[in-house]
């Protein structure tokens, strides 16, 4: 059994709209509007309406926002979702929220289904007493590099001069 093909949604443009509208306004018959700008006559019934209402106005797509990395997932940090799922739960709404947060409706409610199963939870976790000895081993690195190239590239010096003042920052 053959399937007929499915018939594709007209879009009018907000000036054909209007066009039709006015030619309506002064004609005698709407039929014949219809049949002189090939549209169904309900159409133009409905744009009569909706421009005595003042629904008929002209509306500014959304400018979609191209990806940053098209074909690449989008990696979200944990806080970030955490505070979605809390958002979630203050708001009550998943749909509200990814708008938003412009994030997709799907992966929210992933985020919220995998918190209330226990899983929204950082993948790696340390020990207080691993990451106060994985910071002295990045310290005991910097003062190197900054031995070995603190006369030969001050750009370098300086990354590592950065790296190093937002490792003091952290505190264990």
């Amino acid at each position: 059994m053959q399937s007929t093909p499915q018939k594709r949604r007209t879009t009018y443009s907000f000036e054909f709209k209007k066009k039709a509208v006015e030619l309506a306004k002064n004609a005698r018959f709407i039929a014949d509007v219809a049949r002189k700008l090939k549209v169904p006559t309900a159409n133009i019934f409905y744009w009569l309406k909706a421009e005595e209402e003042g629904r008929l106005v002209k509306l500014e797509k959304p400018k979609r926002r191209k990806p940053r990395h098209p074909g690449r997932r989008h990696k979200y940090k944990l806080e970030f979702r955490l505070a979605a799922v809390q958002r979630v739960k203050e708001i009550g709404s998943i749909a509200a929220v990814a708008r938003e947060l412009n994030v997709p409706d799907q992966t929210l409610h992933n985020w919220v289904e995998a918190e209330k199963a226990g899983k929204l939870e950082a993948t790696i976790s340390f020990s207080l007493e691993e990451i106060r000895a994985l910071k002295v081993a990045c310290l005991e690195q910097f003062h190197k590099l900054e031995a070995m190239h603190s006369k030969e590239n001050k750009e370098t010096m300086k990354h590592v001069i950065s790296a190093k003042q937002k490792l003091s920052r952290f505190q264990t």
